[in-house]
């Protein structure tokens, strides 16, 4: 006997491939366990064409926000403190009256939630022209609000908000020109199987009187978005 288990060597001969099977196993089974932590909800995205919904969505509903804020200014442009500047020294009446003022809007969305939309907006009133020009900006924010995007329900919350940016114009009550409206920053969604993420937004809106179109053009959720949409002229 030279004093060595006899099996010893094959059994620690056999045992590195099967030491070397059991390691990669477990990475793979650590790999997978990694994934499911992060899970859909912290890998998920939305696919192009929902993105691009939810960006004409988002921004058709600015629009109304916006178009409602300027018919109310169209119709009593001298809400104080209204600044009144004249083009001859001895006119009685001002031919501009220019005012900034802060402005609410809570909305229920159709489907639950709500959307808030808290800003300031400067305007002026050119008596003799009757045109009406207002700058807004403003948060747009989500809580909760349910939105109806290619067929299921998506669940959209402010990451904390968006930003909203818009220009106005109408002469006579009429838009004219380009009428503006941009949102910019970041919310969460959800869906109803339970997949959610985040994302970015920086997309800016058109509204052309002449050629009757809405344009939405812009990145939304990581994807490049264009929509071209026929305008009636409303909310403008």
């Amino acid at each position: 006997m030279n004093g060595r288990d006899p099996t010893g060597g094959r059994a620690g001969r056999r045992s590195a491939p099967a030491l070397l099977a059991a390691a990669v196993l477990a990475a793979l089974m650590a790999g997978a366990c990694g994934d499911n932590a992060t899970g859909p909800a912290g890998g998920a995205s939305l696919s192009a064409a929902e993105a691009s919904d939810l960006a004409a969505s988002m921004d058709g509903t600015g629009n109304e926000v916006v178009g409602t804020q300027t018919g109310r200014l169209d119709a009593a442009p001298g809400t104080p403190p209204v600044t009144a500047s004249s083009g001859s020294a001895g006119s009685i009446a001002a031919d501009v009256l220019s005012s900034s003022t802060t402005f609410h809007t809570e909305r229920d969305c159709r489907l639950g939630g709500t959307l808030t939309v808290d800003g300031q907006v400067s305007h002026s009133l050119d008596t003799d022209t009757h045109t009406l020009t207002a700058d807004f900006q403003g948060t747009y924010a989500h809580d909760r609000c349910v939105l109806r995007v290619r067929g299921h329900r998506i669940t959209v919350t402010g990451n904390p908000s968006l930003t909203l940016e818009a220009h106005r114009q109408r002469v006579n009550g009429l838009p004219s020109g380009l009428q503006t409206l941009s949102l910019s920053g970041a919310f969460t969604w959800e869906k109803a199987d339970g997949t959610s993420g985040s994302c970015d937004v920086d997309v800016q809106g058109q509204l052309d009187p002449d050629a009757h179109t809405r344009t939405v053009d812009g990145t939304f959720c990581g994807h490049d978005v264009h929509e071209s949409l026929t305008w009636d002229g409303t909310n403008g």
